[in-house]
């Protein structure tokens, strides 16, 4: 099952189909990661922000500054991602916690 690298949504929960994004970009690199449609759609966002004069040119201190911003928008999209599940998870612990006190003291008062 395929699963979007960045937010881990998977085939099953992203009603749209995957798409393989290009690592340093399609003209740089080949290598790709699968990405769910929102989180392509950010990643490209931050690297359109380079003119397509720099993105097409071939020589390597572009294909280096292009690679670089690919991967920093990779990694903070991924940042991004990480604080939400965190945060969404840490509110389920504290509900959790919350539940079980309750329990407790329903249990001592009968």
């Amino acid at each position: 099952m395929m699963k979007c690298l960045l937010c881990i949504e998977t085939e099953e929960t992203v009603p749209l189909r995957f798409e393989m994004h290009h690592l340093s970009g399609r003209k740089y690199s080949d290598e790709t990661v699968p990405l769910c449609p929102n989180c392509h759609a950010k990643i490209t966002k931050i690297q359109n922000k380079f003119p397509p004069k720099i993105r097409s040119q071939k020589n390597r201190k572009d294909t280096l500054i292009f690679s670089i911003t690919s991967t920093t928008a990779l990694m903070k999209t991924g940042a991004e991602n990480g604080l939400r599940m965190l945060k969404e998870l840490t509110e389920l612990i504290q509900n959790d916690s919350k539940n079980s006190r309750e329990n407790l003291v329903e249990q001592e008062k009968q």
